[in-house]
């Protein structure tokens, strides 16, 4: 669980970009000006990951795929891509009434999928990390996502069959 925290920590204190978009969102303005996500494989080996960046002017996507190695490879970069539209969409998701973090007590926490989304706006920083945890909102945002991401670099998200009602691990 302190890896979790200390990842979404690194994350929120690594986010800069400069693209924006308003929308009103239950009477308060929203100005997203990007957003990283972020897919770990856990295993006992350690953890790998890949990182899908959005800004305003490109989507870049990197990968760490080896877990006892800090070696980071830059994969692939969008240049041209409809930021506004895809930001406005995120809005309208309502990401931000969603709680800091989801865990799955049915998976141990040296396996499985954790699933970080860091959204920065004008005023502050918000984020959501999910330890393997099924949530419709982030279905929703991983199917939109997907919209702007080449084939070979769509992203998988857990589906709603996921087992998730432990009180403890089994």
């Amino acid at each position: 669980m302190k890896t979790v925290l200390f990842f979404c920590i690194s994350l929120l204190l690594n986010s800069n970009s400069f693209a924006q978009v308003s929308s009103t969102n239950n009477n308060e303005t929203v100005e997203i000006l990007n957003f990283k996500l972020t897919i770990f494989e856990n295993s006992k080996e350690g953890r790998t990951y890949k990182i899908y960046y959005f800004t305003k002017k490109k989507i870049r996507i990197y990968d760490k795929p080896f877990p006892m190695h800090n070696y980071k490879e830059h994969l692939h970069t969008i240049h041209k891509y409809n930021s506004k539209e895809l930001f406005l969409e995120v809005t309208k998701l309502n990401l931000n009434s969603l709680k800091e973090v989801y865990f799955n007590n049915c998976v141990d926490s040296t396996n499985g999928q954790d699933f970080s989304i860091v959204i920065g706006t004008k005023s502050k920083s918000s984020s959501t990390t999910l330890h393997h945890y099924y949530i419709k909102e982030f279905d929703n945002l991983m199917t939109l996502l997907n919209k702007y991401l080449p084939q070979i670099w769509q992203i998988q998200y857990l589906d709603k069959e996921t087992k998730q009602d432990c009180s403890k691990l089994d």
